[in-house]
């Protein structure tokens, strides 16, 4: 979360991967997000049907979607921070920056101390494939391994306010700046420009079940836009889906099992995208009068369940919402059977 706005129109922005783009607006039309890496030619080209590595999907058909608001109930044992993960052994994880202490917490509590970790913001918290946890010290604008010890190391520095962070089926680490989306190899340090958008403070970063797209929203603009990955985990596109009218401050993101997105706004609503683009208005958590600022699907492990969407209020305390469908699959957790 940023508390200084830089005033700019998003959309009316360009998008550059490079010298110059341009970013078309795609809102509304009823279709789904262009298919990358699955092309009838036979070039060789985006073919990917030896691939017998592709993350568990979901045909649409056996997608029923439960309508909103949904019950919830909320958990007051959780310590607060901006972001959050869910560990392979039933942990919720996050970093308290109020306090510069890394918690893990069962389900039910109570907590448990993993170690100090100084700074002034932790945004975007993510745990990568060995184990550790990854996130944003956005007031450094720096990209930072931490080890379950406690011990932590700096993947990435020199970022421009780095805010929200996705790990893809193969580990690589994805991270918004301002203006900026970037890729880094964890084990070499390797980092690549994905996309550049010009005057855009980019927040909510994360995949489609497929891992072939990756979304992100823009925080007071209220756009939510994708990227286009092919095979080798470049961007072939980058596009507008839809925009959330009136005032924003969006936050975090998360995606269901059958592709649908949610968006958080840090006054409690939360809006989902659907695969044909239609944006509806899923929860209205307002009344609670709450600050939140992330979400995520539950592991399924120790109690956290997979179709309950867990929502962090920095007041202290979080939503614990049943969906009623599972989050998808993330590449740390076991397999989905």
């Amino acid at each position: 979360m940023r508390f200084l706005i830089l005033g700019c129109s998003l959309f009316a922005f360009s998008c550059t991967n490079g010298p110059s783009s341009g970013l078309d607006k795609k809102k509304g039309d009823g279709r789904a997000p262009p298919t990358i890496g699955d092309d009838d030619d036979d070039d060789g080209v985006g073919d990917d049907d030896d691939d017998d590595t592709t993350p568990p999907t979901i045909p649409l058909d056996d997608c029923p979607i439960p309508a909103g608001p949904r019950p919830w109930v909320y958990l007051d044992w959780v310590p607060p921070s901006e972001e959050f993960a869910f560990d392979d052994q039933g942990y919720l994880v996050n970093v308290d920056d109020g306090t510069d202490t890394i918690w893990r917490t069962p389900f039910g509590g109570p907590q448990e101390l993993i170690g100090p970790y100084q700074a002034v913001e932790v945004a975007g918290t993510r745990i990568m494939l060995d184990g550790d946890l990854v996130v944003c010290n956005e007031w450094e604008g720096s990209l930072v391994r931490i080890g379950m010890d406690g011990s932590n190391e700096v993947l990435l520095g020199g970022l421009n306010s780095p805010n929200s962070v996705a790990i893809d089926d193969e580990g690589m680490v994805y991270v918004t700046s301002y203006d900026e989306v970037r890729r880094v190899d964890p084990l070499t340090g390797e980092m690549n420009l994905l996309k550049t958008v010009a005057n855009s403070d980019l927040d909510g970063l994360t995949f489609s079940p497929d891992f072939q797209s990756l979304y992100f929203n823009h925080d007071d603009g209220g756009t939510i836009g994708v990227i286009e990955l092919n095979a080798d985990g470049e961007a072939d596109d980058i596009y507008t889906i839809n925009t959330i009218d009136g005032w924003n401050e969006l936050d975090g993101m998360n995606v269901d099992e059958c592709g649908n997105v949610y968006v958080l706004r840090t006054d409690g609503n939360i809006w989902r995208l659907l695969t044909d683009h239609t944006l509806e208005l899923f929860m209205d958590l307002g009344a609670a009068n709450p600050w939140t600022t992330s979400l995520n699907f539950g592991s399924g492990i120790g109690g956290w369940q997979r179709d309950h969407l867990y929502v962090m209020d920095r007041n202290g305390g979080m939503f614990d919402i049943d969906v009623g469908i599972n989050g998808k699959w993330e590449p740390h957790l076991p397999p989905v059977p």
